[in-house]
């Protein structure tokens, strides 16, 4: 009997895949050329590594420049200061001087000599016929023959350093008893109130600023302002900053302001008054406390103060 069922077949495998034809190359002896390899990904640029030699250059050469203007606007100024401490006929351990061995000299006695020469020559008056009047008073107000006005000569010193002086030249009255301050045996802040009297037609009232301008400028002819402040800037700042002697004007300008961003200007219009305004008692006393002014040296001991 033949089986129902036949064996499975075997499974045959699949046929091969057709190759590519290859190129024929029948008597060549020339190699294939070959084939370009793939180029890599370019790299992303990075700026800084790019221009590290630039950047370390130019930072160099800026820190070089830098320095280099420093020094030059430091040169600038120290010469103009020297010129003006050079030139100074009275040396400030002098005023100290002077002033301590005038105790009588009082702020009522200078107040009162004032207002007597005031009434006698408002216009002003010689130096000569002013010490003349200065010692009158000062007799008057003490009889003692032994008290006057000690190291007198350190005023004429002053006086007669003064541009064009001559006994004949009538001066007017604020810078002769600015003068006569050297000797004032005060406190600071009477000594002010001194000055601030001298310069107000009404004593106490408001002084134009053309008035305190001119003050300034008597106060660094009569040397009671430190070298230090007798420098100010003077043109643009680039390449580098000039400097010149410091004026009346140009200190009162520097103290109020004017440069600077807007909060800086609102402080110094605050604090010193606008341009061309009348000045006061308290607005005087800050002006010549200032640091371009720094009246006797008042300017540190103002700015810690405030602070």
């Amino acid at each position: 009997m033949r089986p129902l069922l036949r064996p499975p077949r075997p499974s045959l495998p699949p046929p091969p895949r057709p190759r590519p034809p290859q190129p024929r190359r029948p008597l060549s002896t020339k190699p294939l050329p070959k084939q370009p390899l793939p180029k890599p990904a370019a790299e992303e640029n990075n700026l800084f590594l790019d221009n590290l030699g630039k950047i370390f250059g130019l930072s160099l050469l800026s820190l070089v420049v830098f320095v280099a203007r420093s020094s030059v606007r430091s040169s600038n100024r120290q010469a103009v200061v020297d010129e003006r401490r050079d030139g100074a006929v009275l040396d400030p351990v002098e005023i100290e001087e002077m002033r301590a061995c005038n105790p009588l000299l009082t702020p009522e006695l200078f107040l009162e000599l004032h207002k007597e020469l005031a009434a006698e020559h408002p216009q002003g008056a010689t130096y000569p016929r002013f010490l003349r009047r200065a010692a009158a008073k000062f007799r008057e107000a003490n009889p003692d023959p032994a008290d006057k006005i000690e190291l007198g000569h350190y005023l004429d010193r002053v006086v007669l350093s003064l541009p064009g002086y001559s006994d004949a030249t009538t001066y007017p009255l604020p810078l002769l008893f600015a003068v006569l301050s050297l000797a004032l045996y005060s406190t600071v802040e009477r000594r002010l109130d001194c000055l601030h009297a001298v310069l107000s037609p009404p004593p106490g009232g408001p002084v134009p600023a053309a008035a305190v301008e001119a003050y300034l400028q008597t106060l660094l002819d009569t040397c009671q302002l430190p070298p230090e402040a007798q420098a100010l800037e003077e043109g643009p700042a680039w390449p580098v900053q000039q400097y010149a002697p410091a004026t009346g004007g140009g200190l009162l300008r520097a103290v109020r302001g004017g440069e600077g961003d807007e909060e800086k200007r609102a402080h110094d219009r605050a604090m010193y008054g606008a341009e061309g305004e009348e000045v006061t008692r308290e607005v005087f006393g800050r002006i010549l406390r200032a640091r371009p002014v720094c009246a006797w040296g008042e300017c540190y001991r103002f700015i810690q103060k405030e602070e």
